[in-house]
């Protein structure tokens, strides 16, 4: 469904006394992955950015630093094989073994998160393939988080750029016989955002990656169909949002995941009009405040709002 933000009252800005802080995120596998934070004083509760593909967790520092000023601390890590963080054992730039690997990403996160903020509810928010990440992470651990927040999940490939089949079988094949095999991801960096200023940047970007692998590919297939197959699974309260006029992703695939989920616990928003970035759109003030919302409406009573 499309719609507005409600008019919202933002607390007192707590950006002056904001503490930003570099971690080491140590996963089950070894590696130590990058991780960036954002902690305000007498923080609300505990926001970890998953985010999308090729890219890293600095692109969203605009949008830490604002849910930091509202009393969330924010942790932003780069995934394996992304921006400052190692590559897999025995890969490269955005590869995996096994599309669960990024699990032992989110726990290391979330771990990092949870261990100066023990006493605070704890959310995900994943864009794109994070999204994924996210939604696949939740099906296979109900009871860790409080809720998350999705934007415009790569629960499918827009029909605009899906592979031909002949080449979707290839990298089946090279997955097989030569995982690491690499491929040029194709993302079209104009279908990001509206803002050219946000496209320029991402072009920029030294962090940015332009390659994938095949094994990756072969992953991101498996992983989306068993998304859409476990939807039923679901435990967890998700704000799912979808960017309307999303170029990259499949715009009508979350509806059809939240319609295989339990009922009531997927709330669906979608910003008719948006870029596949909706935190870097123009407009991007109404989807901060309607995530802000949500978010405050599953804070424990006990830690209410001044």
């Amino acid at each position: 469904m499309s719609e507005q933000a409600p008019q919202l009252e933002l607390e007192p800005d707590r950006s002056a006394g904001l503490r930003k802080g570099q971690h080491r995120c140590r996963t089950a596998d070894g590696l130590d992955l990058h991780c960036r934070s954002w902690t305000p004083t007498d923080p609300r509760g505990v926001l970890v950015i998953v985010h999308g593909l090729a890219e890293h967790g600095g692109r969203f520092r605009t949008t830490a630093e604002f849910f930091a000023a509202q009393g969330w601390v924010v942790f932003a890590g780069d995934l394996r094989g992304h921006g400052l963080s190692p590559d897999a054992p025995g890969g490269g730039r955005v590869h995996v073994r096994r599309f669960t690997d990024y699990f032992m990403d989110v726990e290391a996160f979330t771990d990092v998160a949870r261990q100066a903020n023990e006493s605070l509810p704890l959310f995900l928010l994943g864009h794109s393939l994070g999204g994924l990440i996210a939604i696949s992470y939740l099906l296979q651990h109900p009871a860790d988080l409080s809720g998350a927040v999705i934007s415009s999940p790569a629960l499918g490939t827009h029909p605009e750029f899906r592979p031909p089949l002949a080449l979707r079988l290839l990298v089946g094949l090279l997955s097989r016989l030569a995982p690491r095999a690499r491929f040029p991801s194709d993302l079209d960096s104009s279908a990001l955002s509206r803002d050219p200023a946000v496209v320029q940047a991402y072009l920029d970007d030294p962090l940015v990656s332009r390659k994938v692998s095949a094994r990756w590919y072969a992953e991101l297939v498996k992983a989306i169909k068993l998304a859409h197959e476990q939807a039923g699974a679901l435990r967890t309260p998700i704000l799912l949002m979808q960017s309307g006029a999303d170029r990259l992703v499949d715009p009508a695939a979350p509806a059809r995941w939240a319609a295989a989920a339990p009922a009531g616990l997927v709330e669906q928003v979608a910003w008719e009009g948006f870029y596949h970035e909706m935190f870097n759109e123009p407009g991007k003030e109404q989807v901060r405040d309607r995530t802000l919302a949500w978010l405050r409406e599953r804070l424990p009573r006990a830690a209410p709002i001044p």
